[in-house]
């Protein structure tokens, strides 16, 4: 074996590892929380409708992951926040940010989604299993203004007022509004 493709070699298994770790990093958080799972567009596209969001209004993700939704809504006009647990999604959504140019309509924040102050919002995405949803319910209808918006995707809230829920190919959307 020459020295050349020991290199080769070892610069693989070394990346492999590397990428081993991570899986396992993004698996032991989903088994120990929530998973991650990356919205797709056509899901977006009916969030933004659903919540009827206008331009320049602020939406705000709780547990953004990626933040595919902060971008994509940012991309519709409204300005994004995203607050995510794990720091290598934050970093990952800050870069594909930065890379389409919306660095200034779409921030995201590194945190525990429970221990963060809401920021103001006119519309809220999220989603989180329903006992999440429950623990967040109170902390919504203390920092939020009657009217605000909420679309969960796939878990409901114990007492919000469910204004309508929406099927997607087999995804349920949940509109609610604060009281």
């Amino acid at each position: 074996m020459t020295v050349t493709t020991f290199i080769i070699f070892t610069f693989i298994e070394v990346l492999l590892l590397a990428l081993l770790l991570l899986v396992a990093y993004f698996c032991i958080n989903g088994i120990l929380t929530v998973p991650w799972v990356r919205t797709r567009r056509q899901l977006v596209d009916v969030m933004f409708d659903m919540a009827k969001v206008k331009k320049g209004e602020t939406i705000v993700d709780f547990g953004s992951g990626d933040g595919s939704i902060v971008i994509e809504m940012t991309e519709m006009g409204a300005i994004g926040i995203g607050i995510e647990r794990l720091k290598p999604l934050v970093w990952l959504s800050r870069f594909k940010a930065k890379r389409k140019g919306l660095s200034n309509k779409a921030r995201f924040i590194q945190g525990d989604i429970f221990k963060t102050k809401p920021p103001e919002a006119d519309v809220i995405f999220l989603y989180l299993f329903t006992e999440f949803n429950a623990r967040l319910e109170p902390i919504f209808l203390k920092h939020y203004p009657s009217g605000t918006r909420i679309v969960s995707r796939d878990f409901t809230f114990p007492n919000l007022p469910l204004i309508k829920t929406k099927n997607v190919k087999g995804t349920k959307l949940h509109f609610y509004k604060i009281p």
